[in-house]
C-alpha cells in the first residue's frame, strides 16, 4: 500500500485541470487576503483595491481592518461580469 501522501501526489496527476482534493468533511474554502484574491483573480492587489473603492468589485467583508473575500464571492462577481466581444477583423 502506497503512503497517503504519495496517493494525493497520485491522485493530483490524474484528476482533470480545474478538479481538486478536498478533505472529507471540509466543505468551506477559506476566505482569501486581498493578495491571494487579486492573484486568484489575475490581476493586481491595486486594481482590486480600486473596485473596492468605487464599490465595483466583488463583495467582500472586513476582519479587523483587513478585507477578506470568499472564494464563492469572487466566481460570482466574475462570472457577473459581462463577456466583450472581439472586433470582426
Amino acid at each position: 500500500m502506497l503512503p497517503p501522501t504519495l496517493r494525493v501526489e497520485l491522485l493530483r496527476e490524474l484528476l482533470p485541470d480545474g478538479w481538486e482534493i478536498v478533505q472529507a468533511g471540509d466543505t468551506t474554502e477559506a476566505p482569501m487576503d486581498e493578495a491571494q484574491a487579486a492573484a486568484w483573480l489575475h490581476t493586481s492587489v491595486h486594481v482590486l483595491r480600486r473596485h473596492r473603492t468605487t464599490g465595483t468589485g466583488p463583495a467582500y467583508r472586513k476582519v479587523g481592518r483587513n478585507p477578506v473575500y470568499l472564494p464563492e464571492d469572487l466566481r460570482e462577481w466574475v462570472q457577473g461580469i459581462k463577456p466583450r466581444k472581439s472586433p470582426a477583423a
